[in-house]
């Protein structure tokens, strides 16, 4: 059997929709009978190449982002004459898909699958997939809202958003439509129960993000990363977002009155060295006063975020202001067995229906502010946590359905189901 993976992750880079791609893949690929394949971008050149018992597929795609800054513009303006008129003509995100759905034709004309799997987010490539109109069976797995995303209608006027609502309905259900099955987290099933798409549940299946599994240290030395044991060592894994989904505001703010009480409180920025999103304003209200208490590390190997994680004392998530999106680093941040101070953005935020199981987290909440009573908690929290990992045994008890075999077992059963049982 050959499984086909679509997906709008750029190479290099190891986003999360991938990585829980790789996950399954990794378990799944024990079944000598099936073939996995992978199509992704590429910023550089089109390629295909064999890694980890996986056929890569990459389609080049060109970044175009209008930057500040003389140099940066002189390169958007080479790009566009590079590659044509229909860049400028179309936009970015049009030019994108034509380039990423001649790629898929060409892949899809040279090689027959027996099922292919279509992720989302982006969406950009589910979409490219329904143009295609391939006969091969497909199964839409959504890790992240589409039509419901909340962040697609703030900021605007109640007839854009209306517009905007409408538009992403009939584009989904149209993938609805094409998919013989559909894969989503229990909280897009919920939308789902409430909207137009309510008659598409019977093809549906929830399953939750294969996050859970045992992370242990690489020891290979250009994975390496060394913190100071004798300071309290937090750490935020990901990228920095200048956005409201998940800025974080709030974590600074938290980090400068915990060095206002103790001086050797560092906090370890891995992934997130991405400061030209924020204003100067920004960067000298926020992050210059603590200056000497971070320490950035620019987009690096999963391997080293791991072995950043199992180092730190203590590990700081950001929640989401949309909440209907699970953000599976949670999980991947409770497969370490550390102590976890989870900041939510909202009272109902998606993720503390993992953290308060876990028996080393604290949740704070934004709407609260932080007084001092707050700031004395994650204080002490700090102190009494700091040499503290909860064995993957008792964590993989609390969290089965969240075990990377267990989705992939399910995957797999979903998998048979579609190839074998036609509409």
């Amino acid at each position: 059997m050959n499984v086909l993976f679509v997906l709008g992750s750029v190479y290099p880079n190891e986003d999360a929709n991938l990585n829980i791609v790789n996950n399954l893949s990794g378990v799944l690929k024990n079944n000598n009978n099936i073939e996995y394949y992978l199509i992704t971008q590429y910023k550089k050149f089109a390629c295909s190449e064999m890694m980890d018992g996986i056929t890569m597929h990459r389609v080049f795609v060109p970044e175009f982002q209008l930057r500040k800054g003389k140099k940066s513009l002189f390169q958007d303006i080479l790009n566009t004459i590079i590659h044509g008129l229909r860049y400028a003509v179309t936009g970015r995100r049009y030019y994108i898909q034509f380039l990423y759905k001649h790629g898929l034709d060409k892949l899809l004309s040279n090689k027959k699958f027996d099922v292919t799997i279509a992720i989302s987010a982006p969406f950009f490539p589910v979409f490219c997939l329904l143009k295609s109109k391939t006969q091969t069976p497909v199964i839409y797995y959504q890790l992240d809202p589409y039509m419901s995303h909340s962040s697609c209608f703030a900021n605007v006027s109640k007839k854009t958003g209306v517009k905007r609502y409408n538009k992403r309905l009939s584009e989904e259900k149209s993938v609805c439509q094409l998919s013989r099955k559909i894969i989503m987290t229990e909280l897009i099933y919920n939308d789902y129960q409430n909207s137009e798409l309510s008659e598409y549940l019977k093809k549906s299946e929830i399953l939750d993000f294969p996050n859970l599994k045992r992370r242990e240290f690489t020891s290979d030395s250009s994975y390496n990363i060394h913190y100071d044991k004798n300071k309290i060592n937090l750490t935020f894994s990901g990228y920095l977002y200048n956005n409201y989904i998940r800025q974080p505001d709030f974590m600074f703010k938290l980090i400068r009155l915990l060095c206002a009480k103790r001086s050797d409180v560092m906090l370890n920025l891995v992934g997130s060295y991405n400061l030209e999103v924020f204003k100067p304003s920004y960067i000298n209200e926020f992050i210059r006063p603590i200056q000497k208490n971070i320490t950035f590390w620019d987009k690096v190997k999963s391997e080293f975020a791991i072995n950043s994680l199992l180092q730190s004392d203590i590990l700081i998530n950001i929640g989401n202001t949309i909440p209907n999106q699970i953000p599976s680093k949670i999980i991947d941040y409770i497969s370490t067995g550390k102590p976890i101070i989870n900041i939510c953005k909202l009272k109902n935020c998606p993720t503390i229906k993992y953290t308060e199981r876990y028996p080393a987290c604290l949740n704070i909440f934004e709407e609260d502010g932080l007084p001092d009573r707050i700031v004395d908690n994650v204080y002490e929290f700090c102190l009494e946590n700091k040499e503290r990992q909860i064995p993957y045994e008792n964590i993989e008890k609390l969290y089965p359905e969240c075990s990377t075999l267990e989705v992939a077992q399910r995957l797999m059963s979903i998998i048979e189901d579609a190839v074998n049982n036609e509409e």
